[in-house]
């Protein structure tokens, strides 16, 4: 009997030993297959994310594609930084088209409180010609792109009399600014 208490003790050694290799090892499994869940789940994370941000990105690039012809229309509501002469040269052109003599006295920057993008270009000039070539002229400069506004428009006869042989020659003092990017 002793024979078979040591195979049965043999045996119950054994099986305890196989099944604790069993849970051992499906506790080092379970522990395994944790750790691979919780690393595919920060995988997972972190594709949407980046498929989030690229989403986002898209959508940005497509808003920006599709407001490009508003963004370029707002800018030309400003003077650039470095077309400040392009204008003084464009007014100087639309003047002499209109047929009108043309004088710009001062050109001035005017900072805008609290702006730290934008300011303020006055120009103070006078035309010298016909009523109706210097009212043109204001009307040219109404239609500029730019944001203009009118400060000082004095209209007067300069020379000339009211007869047929004589042309009656109109001055016309003006101040206005635009706006300018700094």
């Amino acid at each position: 009997m002793k024979k078979q208490v040591s195979t049965t003790t043999i045996l119950l050694t054994v099986i305890i030993i196989v099944t604790l290799g069993a849970i051992g090892a499906y506790v080092f499994l379970f522990e395994k297959i944790r750790t691979i869940n919780v690393t595919a789940a920060l995988l997972q994370s972190d594709i949407e994310l980046k498929t989030n941000k690229d989403d986002q990105l898209q959508s940005i690039k497509k808003i920006l594609a599709d407001t490009s012809v508003d963004r370029t229309k707002l800018d030309s509501y400003f003077v650039g930084k470095d077309t400040v002469v392009d204008v003084i040269k464009n007014i100087e052109t639309l003047a002499k088209e209109t047929g009108l003599h043309i004088e710009i006295e001062a050109v001035d920057k005017v900072a805008l409180e609290e702006n730290d993008y934008k300011e303020l270009l006055k120009f103070r000039i006078k035309t010298t010609g016909s009523w109706s070539r210097n009212i043109e002229f204001i009307a040219l400069l109404k239609n500029l792109p730019h944001q203009i506004s009118f400060y000082k428009v004095n209209l007067y006869k300069s020379s000339g009399v009211e007869n047929k042989n004589t042309a009656i020659e109109w001055t016309n003092d003006m101040e206005f600014s635009l706006l300018k990017l700094k």
